[in-house]
């Protein structure tokens, strides 16, 4: 009855010992620790049932790692395009100081209406060379919030499945055990 004690008790550790560390890598993931451990690398080797779950562990981190690099690169993206939207609306409030400037100038000037036609001409196309970057910018800018809003939403749909996924998992292995 001992040695078959004993028997019942390493076989209930190696299954439950597995299962550990496995919940170990999966918290681990839920705290958004990403990194690889080559500790626990020996589980998704396994041929059984936690071989399985560990190899769906492994795949779900580095779906996770994925999408967090490719949320950190789209953030930069974003980033990169608030900026440039600065600059053009700093640019825009050049080209107002500037047509204030002009408009001043030729209330001051009207006799030399020639002269000043020329200069308000001039100034005209600007701002509609400059009104129309604007408005190419900001097309673009929308069309790509809409990429990253779709890009986000797909991101956080395979995130759910994954989750999901791993939940059943767990939970298949947790009523077997």
């Amino acid at each position: 009855i001992i040695l078959l004690s004993v028997i019942g008790f390493i076989f209930a550790l190696s299954i439950t010992a597995p299962l550990k560390r496995i919940t170990k890598v999966v918290r681990k993931i839920a705290d958004l620790d990403l990194a690889q451990y080559k500790k626990y690398a020996y589980l998704a080797k396994k041929g059984d049932e936690t071989g399985e779950i560990g190899r769906a562990v492994e795949k779900m981190r580095v779906s996770f790692q994925s999408m967090m690099t490719e949320l950190s690169e789209i953030s930069g993206s974003i980033s990169k395009d608030a900026d440039r939207l600065n600059e053009i609306a700093n640019v825009v409030t050049d080209h107002v100081d500037n047509n204030f400037a002009t408009t001043e100038q030729l209330s001051a000037g009207m006799e030399e209406t020639s002269a000043s036609t020329d200069v308000i001409s001039t100034d005209v196309a600007k701002i509609e060379s400059y009104t129309s970057e604007i408005n190419a910018r900001a097309t673009d800018g929308v069309r790509l919030s809409e990429e990253i809003m779709k890009r986000t939403v797909e991101m956080k749909e395979n995130t759910l499945i994954a989750s999901e996924s791993t939940r059943q998992m767990y939970e298949a292995v947790r009523k077997e055990t």
